[in-house]
């Protein structure tokens, strides 16, 4: 999450008019928001299948043994 932020934060401070710049860090932003919307997906994911038991499951569990 840190990388497109500080991408765009330097290309907003580096005042420059070279198109190539420009197109490489929206390129890089892009990729590094897919990356980051797959890896949040995998964690959705993830937290559906096993889902965070309440403290009152756990506590149950606990005294029954």
């Amino acid at each position: 999450m840190a990388l497109p932020l500080a991408l765009t934060l330097l290309e907003m401070y580096m005042n420059t008019s070279n198109i190539v710049f420009s197109l490489v860090i929206s390129v890089v932003n892009g990729v590094a928001g897919m990356i980051l919307l797959a890896f949040l997906f995998s964690l959705y994911i993830h937290y559906r299948e096993n889902p965070i038991q309440s403290k009152q499951a756990v506590k149950k569990v606990k005294k029954s043994k």
